[in-house]
């Protein structure tokens, strides 16, 4: 819509070209979306739900663990010698790729900038007066109107009834008496106060046409609804503040339309430039005389960089480039375009063992360290699978205390299947305390903050179920299943239609165009 609420089919079509769509692909998406609303609301009220298959999910959700944990760290395990120069030397050349410095190259983005010229923009009288007289309207427009009708079926009864009004006959006894509309008939015809675009736009026209209470519509006005006459009953004015800020974007609009030209011809220049190979250099000084440009540096860029404008664009740019040419334009927002020069290249380097060589031993020391962990984790979780498989009754906290590491013992109770998980478990090897039964321990040496564990089921346990948390996973079972029929069901609208949905444009666009629709 414009800024006076009407629906602006130019507009409408604008936004659509913006999403790369067309009215029909729009308008298809936006009958699935309301399709898969009401959809929904069906599914819900028909209570899909299989009350046994519910009973297993609340109970699998709720369900509890008791776990004990083995934990060994570097002390549980003999003093590691230093890493030798040999293994330091080899390590070096197994892992070149990783002592690399990334390429780094020094950017010159010339920034041209629509806003930056729209501010340098002088206005004529003519064209001040022009945006203050239609900020005045747009701030006129956005405020309430109330008024009161009466609904008649064909033209010559409007006319009848426009005749009785202006010689003097009472409006609301008239409306009491012939008007159709239910809704503000026994009111005397009142329909409240409204904004402009509540109103079907040739009722919201004459409204806002009416210059004081108690004026009436000069003729009858026609809708999809029938024939009204229309008195204005109540006038707002707007604010000083929101005439002010009308006044300003009426303003800000004229200057734009008056820049657009200059910054288009700003970027034919720079491109026409580009295409007979000048450099960045001589391009800036062909603008010197000009406004609405700047050159931005960013030395030192890697591919990895986070740039304070343009984002991944720019770095796409600037690292697809060859760096003896100026990029095409990268469009930074929709008032700025850039093109992005090389200044300076650093390729990759290859780092020296020299370079590296300290930590280098850092990491083979780590290494070491966790594999000997991890060795001597597994010799014990060997000794209590071949225990459990002689029926042996022995636990991980025996184990523990055969090896002199009792200490290295600590319980986790009551552990939920779902929220997080208790440190130091991860939710992954949370999920697979469930998956074992009550007396096992997890098949695999377990990595954890610090070192390694072993994890041992010592119980497991079905706590009650409060009657707010029932409610709440019912709810939640409820709403996967329904999105999942939901679902089949679209994909096989879309596949019939031939119509692929991409939701993130979509809401982009319903939340854009919706009301202008309408």
């Amino acid at each position: 819509h414009d800024a006076s609420g009407q629906f602006d089919p130019n507009i409408y079509r604008t936004v659509l070209s913006q999403n790369n769509l067309t009215r029909s692909e729009f308008e298809a998406q936006v009958r699935l979306d309301l399709m898969g609303r009401q959809l929904q609301e069906l599914l819900t009220s028909l209570k899909l739900t299989d009350p046994t298959a519910l009973e297993r999910f609340i109970t699998l959700s709720t369900a509890t663990r008791t776990a004990q944990l083995l934990t060994l760290t570097e002390a549980d395990v003999p003093p590691l010698p230093a890493p030798t120069a040999e293994a330091i030397k080899d390590a070096y050349q197994d892992r070149q790729a990783d002592f690399l410095t990334p390429e780094k190259r020094d950017l010159d983005v010339l920034v041209l900038d629509l806003n930056t010229l729209q501010q340098a923009v002088t206005l004529s009288a003519a064209d001040r007066a022009s945006a203050v007289q239609a900020g005045e309207a747009a701030a006129a427009a956005t405020v309430q109107r109330c008024a009161r009708h009466i609904l008649v079926a064909d033209e010559a009864t409007a006319q009848k009834t426009l005749a009785q009004l202006k010689a003097g006959g009472d409006f609301a006894t008239i409306a009491k008496t012939l008007s159709q509309d239910p809704g503000s008939k026994s009111q005397g015809g009142d329909l409240g106060c409204f904004d402009r675009g509540q109103m079907v736009p040739a009722f919201a026209e004459a409204v806002w046409a009416l210059a004081q209470p108690g004026d009436l519509s000069p003729a009858p006005v026609k809708t999809d609804f029938g024939w009204h006459l229309i008195q204005l009953t109540k006038r707002a004015s707007p604010t000083p503040a929101a005439v002010q800020t009308a006044i300003a974007d009426a303003i800000a609009q004229r200057q734009q339309s008056l820049a657009e030209p200059e910054f288009l011809n700003l970027q034919n220049q720079v491109e026409e430039a580009i295409a007979g190979g000048s450099d960045m250099a001589t391009i800036t000084a062909g603008l010197a005389n000009h406004d609405g440009w700047r050159v931005e540096k960013f030395p030192n860029t890697t591919v990895t960089s986070t740039l304070p404008l343009g984002g991944q664009a720019l770095l796409q740019a600037a690292f697809s480039l060859d760096p003896a040419t100026i990029s095409a334009p990268v469009r930074l927002s929709p008032t700025q375009v850039a093109y992005v020069g090389i200044s300076r290249v650093q390729p990759q380097r290859q780092l020296s063992l020299a370079e590296v060589e300290a930590e280098l031993t850092t990491t083979l020391a780590a290494e070491a360290l966790q594999q000997a962990l991890r060795d001597r984790a597994s010799a014990l979780l060997t000794q209590r699978t071949q225990a459990a498989a002689t029926g042996s009754k022995t636990t991980l906290a025996d184990l523990a205390a055969a090896q002199g590491l009792a200490a290295r013992l600590t319980t986790l109770n009551d552990i939920p299947r779902t929220g997080r998980p208790p440190e130091p478990l991860t939710q992954a090897q949370r999920d697979r305390l469930f998956q074992v039964k009550p007396g096992d321990v997890l098949p695999s040496v377990e990595n954890v903050p610090g070192g390694v564990a072993l994890v041992e089921v010592v119980s497991a346990a079905q706590p009650a179920v409060s009657a707010a948390t029932r409610q709440q996973l019912t709810e939640a079972y409820t709403t996967n299943l329904t999105n999942d029929v939901i679902e089949l069901l679209l994909q096989h609208t879309r596949a019939r239609v031939g119509v692929e949905v991409f939701p993130e444009v979509m809401a982009r666009a319903i939340g854009t165009n919706t009301a202008a629709a309408e």
